[in-house]
């Protein structure tokens, strides 16, 4: 969802997404998924439930508006509003709770005051209620950012005071006096937090009201995004028509103001009322898996060629084009990171070194080219002479041992079998032989088990058992499940390689 109108937005009816668990396997030395792990839940972004090639994150903070016109702005309007739009962010510790656009109405030689979304310090699972514990961040104009306190807000028309001090602006909002708007052509502006690029996107103001429990709050046809809520509504000549909460009218911010400042008077029942204003949230967008809403856009497609190294480890995707939506470069190095896009002409490398304690070690390749079948090749030495089970297990977790691998891998949900068999799972891979000196060369293609998509390996452990695998017929009480194969006496978790 690149863009929303607050009015037609359910998150309860939406077929974008999947509803799962997080799975983010991050083994032990697994330092660049640990620092994936950390970039997206300080950035306050979910971690992903699957991994799917094409997979990318929506409704982020960081999404522009689709139909972006800032650059069509005459040149007067676009620097006078340029020098009273900011953009914020509220933070619990190093995590980002929100982030949002709001403009400067006013200030003094030591304070400027700062018109927001209340947005910006709800709290997310209980929305009648603020978090007045949050650090607010405010991007200023001159690219430099300064702490902001929260000074008023009201949850009925879901605005925010927002107060910095020592700073003094170039220039505030003009409020004109309230009175009937003739011009029903509108531009909605928003900043983006961490770019501070600004943005407008056109629109009309309707008759309809809104949907929400507050009679004053009006509707707009400006789509926007998540990052220009708690913005400027303006008409072509730059004055101020109102503000992004949905659409809440100057007049009202007025009279609002007032009874900020203890000037004005509001409605004691409506002071005693909240609203609840919901907003899309960020998730992870499956394409494999899901249709698209009617009023979805085409995504970009985005040729992309770059180097990503994190400490020792060098992930590279190589002039691969990569579907994604606006989510900005995390997003693009999650795509290549976690779910290459598999193509006619790309080859996909993975790898896994094995450990245990009792001395059994080894490297395992993978390699797959476009759509075909993976290639498993390598050694394994410090073993018994004889058979012994080869599987691939569903989880990347070794934090106990090879046992919190998990099962077998078998997004199918058939039975054990042999690598051959059609009813098996898909980490079924069969034995590997080792020799009188304990080594046990691999050397195993398999279509099963792919390093792309949404049953890619990627992430997912290989194990190695201490007996052979019956391949689903021995007729023991464990063949149709692990093939009686025995303990674990060796793992690694598949992580891709450059």
């Amino acid at each position: 969802m690149a863009s929303y109108n607050s009015e037609d937005y359910d998150p309860e009816n939406d077929p974008f997404f999947l509803e799962e668990t997080p799975f983010f396997p991050v083994a032990d030395g697994d330092g660049f998924g640990k620092f994936l792990i950390k970039e997206l839940t300080s950035q306050g972004y979910p971690l992903p439930a699957i991994i799917d090639g094409g997979m990318h994150l929506v409704n982020t903070f960081e999404n522009e508006f689709v139909d972006d016109i800032w650059s069509k702005l005459t040149k007067k309007v676009a620097s006078n509003v340029s020098r009273v739009v900011v953009s914020l962010a509220s933070f619990k510790g190093e995590e980002r709770i929100f982030a949002c656009t709001g403009i400067f109405i006013g200030c003094s030689e030591s304070n400027t005051r700062i018109l927001t979304s209340a947005s910006l310090v709800r709290i997310s699972d209980d929305e009648n209620r603020i978090n007045d514990n949050l650090k607010i961040v405010v991007h200023l104009p001159n690219k430099q950012q300064t702490v902001g306190t929260l000074q008023h807000y009201h949850l009925h028309y879901n605005v925010a005071i927002v107060s910095i001090k020592g700073f003094r602006c170039l220039r505030t909002e003009e409020f004109h006096d309230p009175g009937q708007i003739k011009c029903k052509k509108v531009l909605s502006v928003g900043r983006v937090f961490k770019s501070g690029k600004l943005m407008a996107t056109g629109g009309i103001l309707t008759d309809k009201p809104s949907k929400l429990d507050c009679k004053e709050l009006m509707v707009s046809t400006c789509r926007i995004t998540k990052a220009g809520i708690g913005g400027p509504l303006i008409d072509f000549d730059g004055n101020f028509v109102g503000m992004e909460t949905p659409y809440l009218p100057r007049d009202t911010i007025l009279k609002l103001l007032s009874y900020f400042d203890g000037e004005g008077d509001v409605s004691a029942e409506i002071m005693d009322r909240n609203n609840r204003c919901p907003v899309p949230k960020i998730r992870w967008h499956y394409p494999h898996f899901c249709k698209p809403r009617k009023s979805e856009k085409k995504e970009k497609r985005v040729h992309v060629d770059w180097t990503l190294k994190f400490s020792s480890s060098l992930l590279e995707s190589s002039s691969s084009e990569i579907r994604r939506g606006e989510g900005g470069q995390l997003a693009d190095r999650l795509l290549v990171a976690l779910a290459p896009q598999g193509s006619p002409e790309t080859m996909v490398k993975a790898v896994a070194v094995l450990a245990s304690s009792e001395g059994v070690k080894g490297t395992i390749f993978f390699s797959q080219e476009g759509d075909g079948p993976t290639s498993v090749t390598g050694s394994v030495s410090g073993l018994k002479p004889g058979l012994h089970g080869f599987h691939v297990h569903a989880l990347g977790d070794t934090t106990n041992g090879c046992m919190s691998t998990g099962p077998h891998f078998n997004p199918t949900g058939k039975e054990h079998g042999a690598p051959q068999d059609e009813n098996r799972h898909a980490g079924d891979l069969g034995n590997i032989t080792a020799g009188a000196d304990g080594v046990a060369n691999v050397n195993v293609s398999d279509s099963q088990i792919p390093l792309t998509g949404a049953h890619s390996i990627i992430g997912r452990a290989v194990v190695v058992h201490a007996d052979p695998d019956d391949l689903g017929k021995g007729g023991h009480e464990l063949s149709k499940t692990t093939g009686n194969a025995g303990g674990r006496v060796a793992c690694g978790i598949i992580g891709l390689q450059g």
